[in-house]
C-alpha cells in the first residue's frame, strides 16, 4: 500500500492548495472590516492589509477620494512596497498640488518597479518622454559579430533596453533589439500538467512494485506512457477509483480548476517559432536571442532559464521576477539575473562551450540560488574566449 499512500498524500496536497474565493461584501461591511484591521498592531495589520486597498478601490470608484486616502495611507504604512498603490497616492498628491511628494512616490516606482505598465505610469507622472519603439527585424550586413535581442511574448521593453546596455558594455560588440512578428504556439503545460508531472516523479521510485505494475497492466500502460499528461491523469484516476473512490469527484474538480493556470511553454515550440521568424533574415556572425517573460520547460525539467540549439536561443526571466519569488521589487536584480542568463546562450552561438568555473555567470545554474551566487563579470577563461572568438569573427 506504500504506492497508494504516496498518491493519496500527493492528492491531498493538491486539494488543499487553493482556498475558496472570498465572496464580495457590500462597501459598509468592507469598511467595517478595514477599520478593524487598522486597529491591529503593525505586524498583524500587514498580514491583513489587502482589505485596506480593496476599500480604497471601492471608495475611489464611488468618487469618495478623501475617505479613500485615509485607508490608502494606512495601507501603505503597513506595506509600502505596494507600488501600484504608490502610484495611486502619487496621483492624489499631484491633485492636491503636493508636487514634491508626488514626484518622490513616482520616482520610487520608476526606479524599483519591474512592471512595464507601472514604469510607464510613473514616467508620465514625472513628465518624461517615452523611449522610441524598437525597430522591426531586418537582415543585418554580417560584417561584424553582433548580438540581436528579440522581445518575445510580451517581454518588457524597459528590461530589454537595460539588458542591451549591459551586454554592450560587457562584450564590446554591437547589441541590437529588433521586433519579430511570429505566431507563438499555445502553451503545452499548465498547473494541472505540472501537478501531474510532479506526481509522476514522486511515484517513479515505487513503480516496479507489484501493486503499481498491476494498475499499469489494467490500462495497458508502460511506465514510459505516463510521460504523457493525459495518460498520467487516467492512471491517477484509475488508482483512486480502486483505492479511494470517495475522493475521485473532488480530485477531478480540483484538476479542472488547475487547467490554464501558470502556463508553461515547451522550448521546442518557442525555438521553432523563433527559427521560422528569423530564417528569412538570418545572417552569419549574429547571435539571435529571444527574451521572454513566459515560463519555459523541456522534457522532464520542471523549468528552464534558457535553451540554445544551433539556430538561436530562448531566455526566460519569468522565474527571476520579484512577484514569482515573493521578493521586494528590484530592477537591478532582475537586470543582473537576465544578463547572466543571456551570457551562456550568446557564448554557445559564437562557439564557446559551457564554463566549468562555478562562480562564472556562464556556469550551469541548477537553481535560482546558484544563479544568484554567480559573479556578474565573466571569468578570465570566458572573457579571453569571447575576445578571441569575436576578434576572429571581425577579421
Amino acid at each position: 500500500m506504500k504506492a497508494v499512500a504516496i498518491l493519496g498524500t500527493a492528492l491531498i496536497v493538491v486539494l488543499t492548495a487553493t482556498a475558496d474565493d472570498e465572496k464580495a461584501s457590500p462597501l459598509d461591511e468592507l469598511r467595517a472590516e478595514a477599520d478593524r484591521v487598522m486597529r491591529m498592531p503593525n505586524v498583524t495589520m500587514r498580514r491583513h492589509v489587502d482589505i485596506l486597498f480593496t476599500v480604497t478601490d471601492q471608495l475611489l470608484a464611488e468618487g469618495l477620494t478623501a475617505e479613500a486616502e485615509r485607508y490608502l495611507v494606512r495601507g501603505l504604512e503597513a506595506d509600502p512596497w505596494r507600488l501600484n498603490y504608490q502610484l495611486v497616492y502619487a496621483e492624489m498628491l499631484q491633485d492636491q498640488k503636493a508636487e514634491a511628494q508626488a514626484r518622490e512616490r513616482a520616482e520610487l516606482v520608476y526606479t524599483y518597479s519591474e512592471d512595464e505598465d507601472q514604469i510607464d505610469h510613473a514616467r508620465t507622472l514625472l513628465g518624461r518622454e517615452s523611449p522610441p519603439t524598437f525597430a522591426v527585424m531586418e537582415r543585418l550586413p554580417g560584417d561584424q559579430p553582433t548580438v540581436l535581442l528579440i522581445p518575445f511574448q510580451g517581454a518588457e521593453a524597459w528590461l530589454m533596453r537595460r539588458v542591451q546596455d549591459e551586454l554592450l558594455a560587457m562584450l564590446d560588440v554591437p547589441v541590437l533589439i529588433r521586433q519579430l512578428d511570429v505566431d507563438v504556439p499555445p502553451h503545452r503545460r499548465d498547473a494541472r500538467g505540472s501537478e501531474l508531472n510532479r506526481l509522476r516523479r514522486d511515484l517513479v521510485p515505487i513503480m516496479q512494485t507489484d501493486e503499481m505494475q498491476q494498475f499499469l497492466a489494467d490500462l495497458k500502460f508502460s511506465v514510459d506512457d505516463l510521460r504523457e499528461e493525459e495518460n498520467m491523469y487516467r492512471f491517477m484516476i484509475h488508482v483512486l477509483e480502486s483505492t479511494y473512490p470517495d475522493s475521485v469527484e473532488s480530485v477531478l474538480q480540483r484538476y479542472e480548476e488547475l487547467r490554464g493556470l501558470n502556463p508553461q511553454w515547451h522550448t521546442d515550440d518557442l525555438l521553432e517559432a523563433l527559427r521560422g521568424g528569423v530564417d528569412p533574415y538570418r545572417t552569419d556572425r549574429v547571435a539571435y536571442v529571444a527574451v521572454t517573460s513566459a515560463d519555459i520547460y523541456a522534457g522532464d525539467y520542471h523549468f528552464l532559464f534558457s535553451s540554445t540549439p544551433a539556430h538561436g536561443s530562448i531566455v526566460s526571466y519569468h522565474r527571476f521576477k520579484a512577484d514569482f519569488n515573493r521578493e521586494l521589487p528590484n530592477q537591478e536584480r532582475l537586470v543582473r539575473r537576465t544578463v547572466k542568463a543571456c551570457l551562456g546562450p550568446i557564448g554557445f552561438q559564437f562557439g564557446i562551450g559551457r564554463c566549468s568555473v562555478p562562480v562564472c555567470p556562464r556556469a550551469y545554474p541548477n537553481s535560482l540560488r546558484e544563479h544568484d551566487s554567480r559573479n556578474y563579470a565573466l571569468c578570465t577563461g570566458c572573457a579571453t574566449q569571447f575576445r578571441e572568438v569575436l576578434a576572429q569573427s571581425a577579421d
